[in-house]
C-alpha cells in the first residue's frame, strides 16, 4: 500500500522523549479531560479530483505529492494511492445545503424518516427543494477504519453522493451477500468481519470526467487482526450513540459539474 505523509507528522511519531520527569505513558490522556464528542473531528477519506485545492499549485492548500485519484485524510493530511478499509457502520442521510446564490454552506443532515420526500418539489436540476429554499442531497456515509500496513487502524468516514451512490449500493450488496457457515446454518457476518481494498478509476459522462471509487474485498479478518474488529465495534457504538457525528464535508472539489452543484461548500 503506497502512502505518503507530511514530514512533520513522521517526525512527531518517531521522536518520543525518554527523559526523567517526562513519562508520556504514565500521563496518557492528560489534558483531554474536558473534551467531549464535539471536541474532535472525524476525518473524511476523500478522492482528490483535478480541481481539488490540494492538487492546485496556486492554492494555499496545495500539497506537493497530491494527485487526482489519490485518497486524502482530511485530519491527518495523509495521502494514499490505495487504502485498506474495515467497514464499521453505514448511515444514509439527507444533507441540507444552502444554494450557492444564497451564500452556500452545509446546514446539517436529516434522517430520511424525518422528511417526506414526496412533498418536496424538484428544481430544474432535479434537486429536492425544501420550504426554506435549501436543497437536499442523498448522501451515503460509510464509517470505516483505515488499516495501515503495520496493522494499526484509525477511524474515518466516507461520504458518497451523486454518481458515487451506485458504488455505495454495490458495496452494501456485496457485504450483505456474504455467508459464513454457522451452527444453525449459513449467516451474514457483521460488515467489520472483512477487509476491503479501495482504489480509484476514471469515470465520465456527458458532464465531464472524474475519479471514482473502486472497492474490492481483501479477505476475512484473521485471529491476529482481532484488535481491528474490536476497534470497529467501538467506532460503530460511538456513531450509534451519537458520540461520533459527521460535520460539513471538506473542500476537495467536486467530481462533475452536477456534483459541484450538489455540494456548494
Amino acid at each position: 500500500m503506497a502512502r505518503k505523509k507530511k514530514e512533520v507528522v513522521k517526525k512527531v511519531e518517531a521522536e518520543v522523549p525518554m527523559v526523567v520527569g517526562m513519562d508520556f505513558e504514565a500521563d496518557s490522556g492528560a489534558g483531554f479531560e474536558g473534551a467531549d464528542s464535539q471536541s474532535f473531528a472525524i476525518p473524511y477519506l476523500v478522492v482528490l479530483q483535478k480541481n481539488s485545492p490540494q492538487v492546485d499549485e496556486d492554492d494555499g492548500k496545495y500539497m506537493k505529492d497530491a494527485k487526482a485519484g489519490m485518497f486524502f485524510n482530511t485530519v491527518t493530511q495523509e495521502l494514499y494511492s490505495t487504502v485498506r478499509l474495515c467497514p464499521a457502520y453505514y448511515q444514509r442521510m439527507l444533507v441540507e445545503w444552502v444554494p450557492r446564490d444564497a451564500g452556500g454552506g452545509f446546514r446539517g443532515a436529516h434522517h430520511p424518516s424525518t422528511i417526506d420526500m414526496n412533498k418536496l418539489a424538484r428544481d430544474d436540476s432535479g434537486r429536492f427543494r425544501m420550504e426554506n429554499g435549501n436543497f437536499l442531497a442523498d448522501t451515503r456515509y460509510h464509517f470505516v477504519l483505515i488499516v495501515a500496513d503495520d496493522g494499526s487502524s484509525s477511524p474515518a468516514v466516507i461520504s458518497l453522493t451523486s454518481t458515487q451512490i451506485k458504488k455505495s449500493k454495490q458495496w452494501m450488496s456485496q457485504m450483505n451477500s456474504l455467508k459464513i457457515p454457522g451452527k444453525a446454518g449459513p449467516y451474514t457476518p457483521p460488515m467489520s468481519s472483512h477487509l476491503y481494498n479501495a482504489t480509484t478509476v476514471k469515470e465520465e459522462n456527458d458532464k465531464g470526467s472524474w475519479k471514482g471509487w473502486k472497492i474490492e474485498m481483501d479477505g476475512m479478518l484473521s485471529a491476529e487482526q482481532a484488535g481491528i474488529y474490536v476497534n470497529a465495534a467501538d467506532f460503530r457504538k460511538m456513531v450509534q450513540e451519537g458520540d461520533a457525528v459527521v460535520t460539513a464535508p471538506p473542500e476537495t472539489g467536486g467530481s462533475t459539474s452536477e456534483e459541484k452543484e450538489e455540494a456548494p461548500f
